[in-house]
């Protein structure tokens, strides 16, 4: 779900071609961490090892995204 959301979003902000689109880039790069992060959580599951988007993991990621998104819009809209 957090990687649909965040690819959609990401792929809508680079389609208005304005200078929000910079704002595509944290977007992007965390739907390609989930991605990435989920195919080896897949793996460790059948190992029975630990998962890397567990827990405070997948909290952070999600602060990272936030406050690159953040810190994109602020400089992009800024004079």
């Amino acid at each position: 779900m957090l990687f649909g959301i965040w690819l959609l979003g990401g792929i809508a902000l680079l389609a208005t071609g304005s200078r929000a689109a910079l704002a595509a880039a944290p977007l992007l790069l965390g739907a390609a961490v989930v991605y990435a992060a989920s195919l080896v959580d897949l793996a460790a599951r059948r190992r029975d090892g630990r998962e890397l988007l567990a827990g405070r993991g997948l909290l952070w990621l999600v602060a990272a995204v936030t406050g690159g998104l953040l810190l994109t819009v602020l400089t992009a809209t800024g004079p």
